[in-house]
């Protein structure tokens, strides 16, 4: 097959496997697996998808990256400059530094941010400075999440991709919803459908500096896993062990024999 042959197939599949990535969020109350399946199974599930998924994909992914050499005839759009090229140069060699980052981050914003005492009586409204700090950052993370997508380029790729992050956009979904109520189902799933997309779009416009792209997939890493270890310890629900062990055996065998 042609190259030109091959990035129409990778276009049609990344628009195919996108959008309706995109869109999960606006969709979710309608197809959300709570509604059929008792919460402490589905979101274990889920979770344990999600983090295999880090482990056997996105980390190698990350060293990959970092020790990928540039080309010399490719016109890098985001590029570190001055000091911040000595900083680059130097994460390069701590491609997990911004893992840590991400991780101590995204808690430190969870932490910083007082709860909704009472989920039942202001529908999310009550505490606006917590839904729309939460919405900066959810976007940035999605924003991310799309162009890391836009960057796959096999079909086997994107197809893991697609299943571990509907699983984890899923459990994502179910605590915005479960914390800011009307709020998020009015205007919050909208934009962090937007904010994929935007991501998405900036993937097939701006090229980046390979080390540089390892810093931010280690970045989202980061954030990802902080995610799933407050959803399994998440003293709302009891997940179920069995469940995320079962996800993680066989999502695990699956990505270790292909």
């Amino acid at each position: 097959m042609s190259d030109g042959s091959h990035g129409v197939l990778n276009l049609s599949l990344t628009v195919a496997i996108g959008l309706p990535l995109a869109f999960l969020h606006v969709w979710s109350p309608y197809v959300h697996p709570g509604r059929y399946i008792d919460s402490r199974y589905w979101r274990a599930f889920a979770d344990g998808i999600s983090i295999t998924y880090i482990f056997l994909q996105l980390l190698p992914e990350i060293t990959r990256l970092a020790d990928e050499e540039l080309h010399a005839d490719e016109s890098y759009v985001l590029r570190f400059p001055g000091w911040l090229g000595a900083l680059s140069a130097w994460g390069e060699q701590n491609p997990f530094l911004p893992l840590l980052l991400g991780f101590t981050l995204f808690y430190g914003l969870e932490r910083g941010i007082e709860r909704p005492v009472d989920h039942g009586s202001s529908g999310g409204a009550g505490r606006p400075v917590h839904f729309w700090v939460h919405m900066v950052g959810m976007s940035l993370y999605k924003i991310l999440l799309g162009y890391l997508m836009g960057q796959i380029t096999s079909v086997f790729g994107l197809l893991i991709f697609a299943f571990a992050i509907t699983m984890h956009f899923l459990v994502i979904d179910f605590h915005l919803l479960e914390m800011h109520h009307s709020a998020y189902h009015r205007i919050g799933r909208w934009i962090l459908t937007g904010a994929f997309l935007v991501g998405w779009f900036l993937s097939t416009q701006v090229a980046i500096d390979p080390p540089v792209l390892a810093m931010l997939v280690s970045f989202v890493a980061g954030g990802a896993v902080l995610m799933i270890i407050q959803d399994e310890f998440s003293e709302s629900v009891d997940n179920s062990y069995a469940a995320f062990l079962i996800a993680v055996l066989l999502y695990g065998s699956l990505l270790l024999a292909l």
